[in-house]
């Protein structure tokens, strides 16, 4: 399975590459009041304006970011990200049952490291996204 692989804070996580439909370089990044705390605030890209989720908040480790992931299936939404590493295939081991966190699609293995791989839309599902990205809007 072909996964961009990037760091958030020393940890080695990805995302399959059929899920991405774009990677750039973090760009200005607005503000948006009383937002919650995973939620950095806006930014346009491509004469786009996208609500700016950060990785790192979300899954509560530290990382400032150094691009942004825009998904497919995810409309007007970005991820922050630290270091990208690259786009590599790797053997996909899906995660077990018994883990109970519905954003770990599984792992893959990279350079003698484990990688987790994320589902970008199963990490936002419930956060309210709708009622942030309206703020946006108005």
């Amino acid at each position: 399975m072909n996964i961009l692989l990037f760091y958030v804070d020393n940890s080695l996580m990805g995302v399959p590459i059929d899920d991405i439909k774009e990677v750039g370089k973090k760009q200005r990044i607005r503000k948006i009041p009383r937002a919650p705390f995973y939620i950095r605030g806006y930014t346009k890209h491509r004469g786009n304006v996208y609500l700016v989720v950060g990785l790192p908040e979300m899954l509560k480790l530290n990382e400032e970011g150094h691009h942004l992931i825009f998904p497919s299936s995810i409309p007007d939404v970005c991820f922050v990200v630290g270091n990208i590493v690259g786009i590599n295939n790797l053997n996909f081991y899906p995660k077990p049952d018994v883990l109970p966190m519905k954003y770990v699609k599984g792992f893959g293995e990279f350079n003698h490291e484990i990688a987790v791989i994320i589902d970008l839309e199963g990490l936002i599902k419930g956060k309210r996204i709708s009622k942030i990205r309206s703020m946006v809007k108005a």
